[in-house]
């Protein structure tokens, strides 16, 4: 990613923060409706989830300008997902409910270049998960 794509996520992200309960529930409806075979994968009550998820993607946006860091964090993250059961053609659901949640979120400071931002990061995590998935299965990826 390029220095103003990180600043643009960034900065996104700090604006998206004090509202990361209401991005969170946004994110697993959308994502349950576009992908309803990956609700059986998690719990019935998803408070922890949704936690889980916005200090994830904090740990991500802060480490993405250090790449050994950023890899070794994604690609551990796509191992654990393998082992519960995530599939490969999952992640395209999960980005489009991600850029989704973000865009009714942040709405209009939700810009086209935050959003090649987001998508370029998205890129970068979901082949790093790839990776990692490919390793916890015995695959090459």
């Amino acid at each position: 990613m390029k220095a103003e794509q990180i600043a643009l996520v960034r900065l996104s992200f700090d604006k998206l923060w004090p509202v990361s309960r209401e991005f969170a529930d946004l994110f697993y409806r959308r994502l349950f409706e576009l992908l309803p075979e990956a609700r059986p994968l998690f719990k019935a009550d998803l408070e922890k989830q949704k936690t889980k998820l916005v200090s994830m993607i904090a740990t991500i946006v802060g480490s993405v300008d250090q790449p050994v860091m950023f890899a070794s964090i994604v690609e551990h993250l796509g191992k654990r997902h393998a082992l519960f059961g995530v599939l490969p053609p999952y992640y395209g659901p999960v980005g489009d409910s991600l850029m989704w949640s973000l865009q009714q979120t942040l709405g209009t400071e939700f810009t086209s270049s935050t959003r090649d931002a987001w998508a370029a990061l998205y890129d970068s995590v979901h082949r790093a998960m790839l990776r990692g998935a490919g390793s916890a299965l015995g695959k090459d990826k």
